[in-house]
This record gives structure tokens, C-alpha cells and sequence, in this order.
């Protein structure tokens, strides 16, 4: 799979806490480190540590000198988000993804970006949370909430990052959590299936609108011959970012890798099936990444494409697409389109 590389088996979150306060220069545990527990992106190694993105050692070390300080609910929210995912706690998970942060966001975020991974990535170090899953999920509100609420600040860099975090994110979902429940030892992740579909939604939606920023770009090219080669050059080095082909290629790992298609063939009644896809993460995934294939391609005008991807998919009263209402819109929608496109 194109992307951000080839994963080993990168295991899941540890199952022992460790003690809040612990200092930072202690040897650290291996369990937490980044390199064995979680991918690192081939093409961007600095983003395993918290400090890496662009920073030198003298800004690393008066980074780590200085204390980072949130408003107190929001260092709240962050310390909980560790923990519970840490748990797998779900039902608390929910409620930090779909009131605490829309809440924090509104009173403090509602014109202006959360705080930078760098900032929450420092205090999770102050606080000995830091790990490399929490930082990526903490990345994928982060851009979310920038191109739905910052949209006039949206850099090429911001769009390039949001590609690395998707794309390793997503490897990770399709390398580790859609292998069987048995081969995890007890291990996966667990999120609300809210924010599951909200992950692969999102990265198609980015998708869609950096194909939309390329066209747009395109017609406001610099007149000056020197300035337009360079900034092509500059495009060029980043020829992955956002391309169609890798996107369609995560989407399909999810579907073959999590097995759904073979389970929705099963002849199992609904209830059963639901089950089944209420306790795997897998199915979940699968599922859901059917149906932005779909949505991806009805984009396209690949129509015939498009109701293949969800042929499996038993249209019923009780179908697993009822429990997120936005993936019911979404398969009904770009069905209904593409069928239409087709007569």
C-alpha cells in the first residue's frame, strides 16, 4: 500500500499506567516509547517526537525547560483523553469527542486554532502521558477543526501535514486494528463509532478539497516565469499529497483487511450481524470505508465503481449504516445519485 510505508505489528496502547508526575529525564518505559508501540511515518521521522516538527535543538531544549499551560478545562480534556483511551473506555471517549470538545472549541477555538501539537505534545511529556497514538488523534481533531473553522489561515504546509497524520493514522487502523480480535492480545482500540466514520469522512472530505485548492491554485499561477518554477518545484516535491490513487488504495486496505465484505455475505440475520460489528473494530472500519468508496467514487464519475463498492451492503430496516445517521445520508445519497447517473 502506497503511502506513508510499510507498519510492523505496532501493538496498541500498554495495558499498565504509569504514575502521573513522574519526571521527564527518567529512562522511559519501552512500552510507551513510539518507535515499538505505534508507526512512524518514513518520510517525516521528526513527528515521532513531540518536538520534532521543524525545531532545532536549542528551540527542543527551551522547549523542555519551559512549563505549557492550557486553560484549566482544556488540560482537562487533554489529560482525559489520554486516560480514557488509555482504558478504552468508550463511553467516556464519547462524551469527551462529541460535548467536551465541541464545548472547548466554542468557548475557546471558535476563530483561532487549537493549541499546536508541539504546545500538547509538551505537556503530555510534563505530565509523562505522551504517547504516539494520543498525539495522532490529537492531530486529527486539530486539523478538522482547522479546515472547518480556520479555513482563510489553511496553508499548503497545513494541507501536507494533515496528509501525513491521515495516511499514518489510517495505515495504522488498516496495518493493526483490522486484524482479527484474537491477534491482538486483548489490545485494540477502541473509539465511538462516531468519530471513527468522522476520521474517514474527513480524509476523503480533504481530499475532495485539496483537488478543489490544485484547480483553483492552477488559474493563479505567478506571471513571473522564476517565481511559477519554483513554486511548481516546490508542488512536485509533495506529488503524494493528496493524490487520488493512495487515497483509494487506504480505503480498499480497510475493506480487504478487515474481512466485512465476507461477514456481510454470511447469511446471518441483522442482529447478528450488528453484534458482531458493535464488538470488532475491523467491521467497523470496513464497513464504513465501503461506503467512502462509494462517495469517493460517485466524485469521480466512476458511478458503476461507486455502487460496486457497497454491493455487499443489504439495504434493511436494521442495517449497521443506521447507527452513525451521517454514513445512512451519506450511502443513500451517492447511491440514489449514482443509480440515477446510470439509467
Amino acid at each position: 500500500m502506497s503511502g506513508e510505508g510499510q507498519v510492523a505489528d505496532a501493538g496498541s496502547l500498554p495495558v499498565e499506567k504509569r504514575e502521573e508526575g513522574a519526571q521527564v529525564g527518567h529512562e522511559e518505559d519501552d512500552s510507551l516509547s513510539p518507535d515499538s508501540r505505534f508507526p512512524v511515518s518514513p518520510s517525516n521521522q521528526a513527528s515521532q517526537n513531540v518536538e520534532g516538527e521543524g525545531l532545532d535543538d536549542a528551540a527542543l531544549d527551551r522547549m523542555m525547560g519551559e512549563k505549557v499551560r492550557f486553560e484549566n478545562d482544556v488540560e482537562e480534556f487533554l489529560r482525559s483523553l489520554y486516560d480514557e483511551v488509555y482504558d478504552r473506555n468508550v463511553d467516556a471517549i464519547r462524551r469527551l469527542y462529541e460535548v467536551e470538545f465541541p464545548a472547548l472549541t466554542e468557548r475557546y477555538y471558535a476563530e483561532r486554532r487549537w493549541p499546536s501539537v508541539d504546545e500538547v505534545g509538551t505537556f503530555y511529556r510534563q505530565f509523562d502521558r505522551y504517547h504516539c497514538l494520543i498525539i495522532t488523534l490529537y492531530k486529527e481533531l486539530y486539523y478538522r477543526h482547522l479546515f472547518l473553522k480556520c479555513q482563510q489561515e489553511i496553508t499548503w504546509e497545513d494541507r501536507r501535514l494533515a496528509w501525513e497524520n491521515y495516511a499514518l493514522l489510517i495505515n495504522f487502523l488498516a496495518e493493526v486494528e483490522c486484524r482479527p480480535d484474537d491477534q491482538k492480545d486483548g489490545k485494540s482500540l477502541r473509539l465511538p463509532l462516531q468519530w471513527l466514520w468522522d476520521i474517514l469522512d474527513e480524509f476523503v472530505y480533504q481530499f475532495q478539497e485539496a483537488c478543489r485548492w490544485r484547480q483553483r491554485i492552477a488559474r493563479r499561477l505567478p506571471e513571473d516565469e522564476e517565481e511559477r518554477a519554483l513554486f511548481l518545484k516546490e508542488m512536485d516535491k509533495d506529488c503524494d499529497v493528496w493524490k487520488a490513487s493512495p487515497v483509494l488504495e487506504f480505503l480498499h486496505a480497510l475493506v480487504q483487511r478487515s474481512e466485512v465484505q465476507d461477514l456481510l455475505r454470511q447469511p446471518k440475520d441483522d442482529a447478528t450481524k450488528n453484534k458482531l460489528f458493535e464488538s470488532e473494530i475491523r467491521f467497523q472500519l470496513g464497513y464504513f470505508a465501503m461506503i467512502l468508496l462509494l462517495r469517493l467514487h460517485v466524485l469521480m464519475g466512476d458511478y458503476f465503481m461507486g455502487v460496486k463498492s457497497v454491493e455487499s451492503i443489504e439495504l434493511a430496516s436494521r442495517g449497521f449504516y443506521w447507527k452513525v445517521p451521517a454514513a445512512h445520508v451519506t450511502l443513500f445519497y451517492h447511491l440514489g445519485f449514482a443509480y440515477t447517473m446510470m439509467r
